[in-house]
């Protein structure tokens, strides 16, 4: 058996999406447990895990998928029941945490969490139990998999099909303003992400340019969390030969820690 982690703690299914999108290692996996939605958002519409599911797809036409329904939503929220149609639209299995986590059996939900959202040891092995109780099922009646070629729910999706990466090493870096600067070799456009660290401050601040136009400012207080690593979505852009992609950074520490751009639907 060889196991293979690339979830993302604190992050929506847009780093879910590029995670995927990134896995090169010549391996043909068998199973794959998405567990995304949390960090969504309340009224999820399920975009960015609808990609990251057809990105594994894409990869891996013959794996089994389950899908974890998250037990921090404590109920069947519309981000659980919209989760519940795109994966039954593409014949994914469903590991329900959510209704041991609130049925009491196994004790108040608090008891089974670190601080109300991330499970504790007894959480944990409650989605151990779950997910165990699904593969089960799935090897004492194994259905079809479904279609290779399912039309996708939300509209958009096939841009993302295509992904390119440019790390940091290819940025200019100005080490007194935190700038790092991509000055595009070629017409460039799609739509952009950054992977950069969530610093214990209560002021972090990232500001994306493209073109000398802003494009993204990230303004956030973390300092009640650890560092953490994000992949974060940024949003459409277009530059022309010449012209620079900037990301300015909190301080230095964030600048030592920026891993550069993603940007799907590049142009070809």
């Amino acid at each position: 058996m060889h196991l293979e982690n690339v979830s993302m703690g604190g992050n929506g299914s847009y780093a879910g999406y590029v995670r995927a999108m990134q896995v090169d290692d010549g391996l043909d996996y068998d199973l794959i447990i998405f567990c995304h939605g949390q960090n969504d958002g309340e009224h999820s519409n399920c975009f960015w895990y609808e990609a990251m599911i057809r990105a594994c797809k894409r990869k891996y036409p013959n794996a089994t998928m389950i899908s974890v329904l998250e037990s921090a939503q404590k109920a069947f929220t519309e981000t659980i029941t919209n989760t519940q149609a795109m994966t039954d639209h593409y014949g994914i299995y469903q590991a329900d945490t959510i209704t041991p986590f609130m049925s009491g059996d196994y004790g108040e939900y608090m008891s089974l969490t670190y601080d109300g959202c991330h499970p504790n040891p007894a959480g944990q092995a409650i989605y151990a139990e779950v997910v165990e109780g699904v593969i089960d099922g799935i090897v004492k009646d194994p259905k079809p998999l479904p279609a290779k070629d399912i039309a996708p729910i939300s509209e958009g999706l096939e841009a993302l099909e295509k992904a390119e990466w440019i790390s940091w090493e290819e940025f200019d870096y100005n080490a007194d303003t935190f700038t790092y600067t991509y000055t595009a070799k070629e017409d460039m456009s799609g739509d952009m992400g950054i992977d950069y660290y969530h610093l214990k401050i209560d002021k972090n601040r990232t500001v994306v340019c493209a073109a000398g136009k802003e494009l993204k400012v990230f303004e956030f207080d973390w300092s009640m969390y650890p560092k953490q690593r994000h992949i974060t979505h940024v949003g459409g852009f277009e530059v022309k030969k010449g012209e620079t992609i900037t990301v300015t950074l909190t301080n230095a520490e964030a600048a030592e820690d920026f891993g550069g751009i993603c940007i799907s639907n590049p142009k070809d």
